[in-house]
């Protein structure tokens, strides 16, 4: 499910950060998986360590933007298929 990875410092704290992709192994498939997907939507997408070989891609998203639409969004540019925002 997506869920949030962190809160943004937006002036009215209106967005947040959401991961929308099963964990990477390495920081270096994720960066990769993140700069492809920024570069065809020009929307930020970021990488953090979840933990020992577990690096998230997120995506920011403001309270009155549809999660729904994000998603498919990036399924249409991947080319993946994303459940409840997990692959």
């Amino acid at each position: 499910a997506l869920s949030p990875a962190s809160q943004a410092g937006s002036a009215a704290g209106d967005s947040e950060w959401e991961t929308f992709f099963t964990a990477f192994r390495s920081q270096a498939s994720a960066g990769g998986f993140a700069r492809h997907l920024q570069s065809a939507t020009g929307r930020e997408f970021r990488v953090h360590k979840a933990g020992p070989g577990q690096y998230l891609v997120s995506f920011r998203i403001s309270a009155d933007e549809d999660r729904a639409r994000r998603i498919s969004e990036i399924e249409s540019i991947s080319g993946l298929r994303l459940k409840g925002g997990d692959l």
